[in-house]
């Protein structure tokens, strides 16, 4: 929303980064502010490190402003602050690729027989993702009775892993089902400012998802394959460095393509 409300303006969207790394600084955990650091730096095309160095700006002042206010207990741990660095922070690429599954789980139990170029959505992921393979279990085991479904020509809903699945599949789709968030009637009759909801924009998240996971599995390939260059260059076994080598060549241009289509913009 402040991406779309910044449109070209610089003055409009360094304010609004500044609104989003303030909201970010309130959350007390420093990995999951890494995390939403990692996404803000992705949706509004932003250098990791100017956000770093503006989120730690916004917590030291935080931390002062406490001291001011009343007397420090010694025994109270000092806040976190991410430490910035000159290299990219290194991502939990399983932890993303999860994310996205669990992204894309939710999007079919939710939307499956919505219309997405000109297909089903079920149809559209099981054509766009042939290539990729869930490494979530429980997702894993939902997607493929989504394309076993798909295959007789009956499309399983929320209900039929509700009174099928395990019970593990049974939380997960219960959890995926519920709302992620609910705005009041105010802000559209008041205001005038209105949210669109998920099923309004079913096409745009079924391409963005595909693009998502597809680039956060290449991520995984690409830190996968790194621990075989280190594996090679230890055993000084030449011929497997070079396909090592080779391979990671591969998997950096896709990295840099699907970021293209992403607008993402990554080291090279």
């Amino acid at each position: 929303l402040f991406a779309t409300q910044a449109g070209g303006d610089p003055i409009k969207k360094a304010e609004s980064i500044k609104e989003i790394v303030t909201s970010i600084a309130q959350i007390p955990d420093p990995v999951k502010r890494s995390v939403y650091i990692q996404e803000t730096s992705s949706l509004l095309k932003i250098a990791e490190n100017v956000l770093l160095s503006e989120l730690n700006k916004v917590l030291i002042k935080e931390r002062r402003k406490t001291q001011t206010d009343r007397t420090r207990d010694p025994e109270e741990s000092p806040i976190e602050t991410i430490p910035e660095s000159k290299e990219p922070l290194k991502i939990d690429a399983q932890g993303m690729v999860e994310l996205q599954e669990r992204e894309t789980i939710r999007l079919l139990l939710n939307f499956a027989e919505k219309e997405v170029d000109e297909n089903t959505l079920s149809d559209f992921f099981i054509r766009e993702l042939d290539d990729v393979t869930l490494t979530n279990p429980v997702y894993s085991k939902i997607y493929e009775d989504f394309k076993t479904g798909v295959s007789k020509g009956k499309i399983p809903n929320s209900d039929y892993f509700i009174q099928h699945g395990s019970e593990e599949v049974k939380r997960t789709v219960t959890d995926l089902i519920t709302m992620r968030y609910d705005t009041s009637k105010h802000w559209g009759d008041k205001y005038k400012i209105h949210f669109p909801k998920d099923d309004q924009l079913v096409n745009e998240l079924a391409l963005s998802n595909v693009l998502r996971l597809k680039f956060r599995f290449v991520q995984k390939l690409m830190e996968d394959n790194l621990q075989k260059v280190k594996r090679a260059e230890n055993s000084g076994s030449w011929e497997d460095l070079d396909q090592a080598l080779l391979a990671q060549a591969g998997l950096k241009e896709a990295e840099q393509g699907l970021a293209k289509m992403l607008g993402i913009v990554i080291a090279r």
